[in-house]
Protein backbone atom coordinates (compact mmCIF):
# COMPACT_ATOMS: atom_id res chain seq x y z
CA UNK A 1 0.00 0.00 0.00
CA UNK A 2 1.39 3.36 -1.00
CA UNK A 3 4.27 1.74 -2.86
CA UNK A 4 2.63 1.14 -6.21
CA UNK A 5 5.50 2.58 -8.23
CA UNK A 6 8.07 0.62 -6.26
CA UNK A 7 6.02 -2.56 -6.60
CA UNK A 8 5.84 -1.97 -10.35
CA UNK A 9 9.64 -1.58 -10.50
CA UNK A 10 10.04 -4.82 -8.54
CA UNK A 11 7.66 -6.59 -10.94
CA UNK A 12 9.70 -5.37 -13.91
CA UNK A 13 12.94 -6.52 -12.29
CA UNK A 14 11.43 -9.97 -11.78
CA UNK A 15 9.56 -10.39 -15.05
CA UNK A 16 11.97 -8.67 -17.46
CA UNK A 17 15.28 -9.06 -15.65
CA UNK A 18 15.79 -5.31 -15.34
CA UNK A 19 18.12 -3.51 -12.99
CA UNK A 20 16.31 -1.22 -10.55
CA UNK A 21 17.44 1.88 -12.46
CA UNK A 22 16.31 0.42 -15.78
CA UNK A 23 12.92 -0.51 -14.34
CA UNK A 24 12.51 2.93 -12.78
CA UNK A 25 13.43 4.84 -15.93
CA UNK A 26 11.49 2.63 -18.35
CA UNK A 27 8.62 4.31 -20.18
CA UNK A 28 6.27 1.45 -19.43
CA UNK A 29 3.46 2.80 -21.60
CA UNK A 30 5.75 2.66 -24.64
CA UNK A 31 7.24 -0.66 -23.51
CA UNK A 32 3.78 -2.22 -23.23
CA UNK A 33 3.02 -1.17 -26.81
CA UNK A 34 6.32 -2.66 -27.99
CA UNK A 35 5.60 -5.89 -26.15
CA UNK A 36 2.16 -6.20 -27.68
CA UNK A 37 3.29 -5.27 -31.20
CA UNK A 38 6.55 -7.19 -31.52
CA UNK A 39 6.91 -9.49 -28.49
CA UNK A 40 10.02 -7.66 -27.27
CA UNK A 41 10.88 -4.55 -25.27
CA UNK A 42 13.81 -2.27 -26.01
CA UNK A 43 15.72 -1.20 -22.91
CA UNK A 44 17.59 2.07 -23.38
CA UNK A 45 17.41 4.19 -20.21
CA UNK A 46 19.52 3.43 -17.16
CA UNK A 47 21.57 0.68 -18.80
CA UNK A 48 25.20 0.13 -17.89
CA UNK A 49 27.46 1.67 -20.49
CA UNK A 50 24.45 2.93 -22.45
CA UNK A 51 24.07 -0.50 -24.09
CA UNK A 52 20.67 -0.85 -25.71
CA UNK A 53 19.17 -4.32 -25.54
CA UNK A 54 16.03 -6.28 -26.33
CA UNK A 55 14.13 -8.35 -23.79
CA UNK A 56 11.83 -10.94 -25.39
CA UNK A 57 8.27 -11.32 -24.17
CA UNK A 58 7.84 -15.05 -23.67
CA UNK A 59 5.25 -15.28 -20.87
CA UNK A 60 1.91 -13.61 -20.07
CA UNK A 61 3.24 -12.50 -16.66
CA UNK A 62 5.57 -10.10 -18.46
CA UNK A 63 2.65 -8.39 -20.18
CA UNK A 64 0.77 -8.25 -16.88
CA UNK A 65 3.75 -6.57 -15.17
CA UNK A 66 4.07 -4.04 -18.00
CA UNK A 67 0.35 -3.33 -17.96
CA UNK A 68 0.31 -2.73 -14.19
CA UNK A 69 3.39 -0.53 -14.44
CA UNK A 70 1.88 1.49 -17.32
CA UNK A 71 -1.24 2.03 -15.24
CA UNK A 72 0.81 3.26 -12.28
CA UNK A 73 3.01 5.43 -14.52
CA UNK A 74 0.00 7.29 -15.90
CA UNK A 75 1.01 10.45 -17.77
CA UNK A 76 4.55 10.48 -16.37
CA UNK A 77 7.55 9.60 -18.55
CA UNK A 78 8.64 6.71 -16.32
CA UNK A 79 7.88 5.07 -12.98
CA UNK A 80 9.85 7.75 -11.15
CA UNK A 81 7.37 10.36 -9.97
CA UNK A 82 7.59 13.56 -12.05
CA UNK A 83 8.67 15.62 -9.02
CA UNK A 84 11.68 13.38 -8.27
CA UNK A 85 14.95 12.55 -9.98
CA UNK A 86 16.65 9.15 -9.93
CA UNK A 87 18.64 9.81 -6.75
CA UNK A 88 15.64 11.11 -4.81
CA UNK A 89 13.53 8.16 -5.95
CA UNK A 90 16.24 5.64 -5.08
CA UNK A 91 16.80 7.04 -1.59
CA UNK A 92 13.11 7.42 -0.71
CA UNK A 93 10.37 5.40 -2.40
CA UNK A 94 12.60 2.69 -3.85
CA UNK A 95 14.32 2.26 -0.47
CA UNK A 96 10.89 1.71 1.10
CA UNK A 97 10.18 -0.94 -1.52
CA UNK A 98 13.49 -2.67 -0.77
CA UNK A 99 12.66 -2.65 2.94
CA UNK A 100 9.28 -4.22 2.22
CA UNK A 101 10.92 -6.90 0.08
CA UNK A 102 13.37 -7.55 2.94
CA UNK A 103 10.47 -8.58 5.17
CA UNK A 104 9.76 -11.35 2.64
CA UNK A 105 13.35 -12.57 2.45
CA UNK A 106 14.35 -10.70 -0.69
CA UNK A 107 17.54 -8.76 0.05
CA UNK A 108 17.69 -6.59 -3.07
CA UNK A 109 15.79 -5.89 -6.26
CA UNK A 110 18.78 -7.46 -7.99
CA UNK A 111 17.67 -10.81 -6.52
CA UNK A 112 14.54 -10.51 -8.65
CA UNK A 113 16.75 -10.10 -11.72
CA UNK A 114 18.53 -13.31 -10.74
CA UNK A 115 15.16 -15.07 -10.47
CA UNK A 116 14.39 -13.96 -14.03
CA UNK A 117 17.73 -15.39 -15.20
CA UNK A 118 17.08 -18.73 -13.49
CA UNK A 119 13.60 -18.99 -14.96
CA UNK A 120 14.89 -18.07 -18.39
CA UNK A 121 17.64 -20.70 -18.10
CA UNK A 122 15.01 -23.34 -17.42
CA UNK A 123 12.92 -22.14 -20.38
CA UNK A 124 15.90 -22.33 -22.71
CA UNK A 125 17.43 -25.61 -21.51
CA UNK A 126 14.47 -27.52 -20.11
CA UNK A 127 16.35 -27.96 -16.83
CA UNK A 128 16.62 -26.01 -13.60
CA UNK A 129 19.57 -23.66 -13.29
CA UNK A 130 22.59 -25.11 -11.46
CA UNK A 131 22.08 -22.65 -8.60
CA UNK A 132 18.57 -24.10 -8.21
CA UNK A 133 19.90 -27.67 -7.97
CA UNK A 134 19.79 -28.44 -11.68
CA UNK A 135 22.47 -30.30 -13.58
CA UNK A 136 23.95 -29.30 -16.92
CA UNK A 137 22.69 -31.94 -19.33
CA UNK A 138 24.25 -30.65 -22.55
CA UNK A 139 27.19 -28.25 -22.50
CA UNK A 140 26.28 -26.77 -25.90
CA UNK A 141 22.68 -26.08 -24.85
CA UNK A 142 23.95 -24.65 -21.56
CA UNK A 143 26.38 -22.33 -23.36
CA UNK A 144 23.72 -21.16 -25.83
CA UNK A 145 21.30 -20.46 -22.96
CA UNK A 146 23.95 -18.49 -21.07
CA UNK A 147 24.74 -16.46 -24.18
CA UNK A 148 21.06 -15.63 -24.67
CA UNK A 149 20.55 -14.70 -21.02
CA UNK A 150 23.72 -12.61 -21.08
CA UNK A 151 22.36 -10.70 -24.07
CA UNK A 152 18.95 -10.20 -22.41
CA UNK A 153 20.51 -8.95 -19.18
CA UNK A 154 22.83 -6.54 -20.99
CA UNK A 155 26.14 -8.29 -20.34
CA UNK A 156 28.77 -8.99 -22.94
CA UNK A 157 30.16 -12.12 -21.32
CA UNK A 158 28.51 -15.37 -20.35
CA UNK A 159 30.81 -15.63 -17.31
CA UNK A 160 28.73 -12.92 -15.64
CA UNK A 161 25.60 -15.08 -15.99
CA UNK A 162 27.17 -17.61 -13.58
CA UNK A 163 26.47 -15.14 -10.77
CA UNK A 164 22.76 -15.52 -11.55
CA UNK A 165 22.30 -19.14 -12.63
CA UNK A 166 25.33 -20.90 -11.13
CA UNK A 167 28.69 -22.06 -12.40
CA UNK A 168 29.45 -24.39 -15.22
Amino acid sequence: AGQERGAAAADLARELGLRSKEASLLDTVKALQQAQNRAAVTITAGTKGGRVREVPITRPEQLTALSRAASVQGDARALIPPHQNWHQWREADLRDTRETLNTYGIDRLHDLRAAYACERYEQLTGHAAPVMGGQIQDRNVDKAARQQISKELGHDRIEVVAAYVGGR
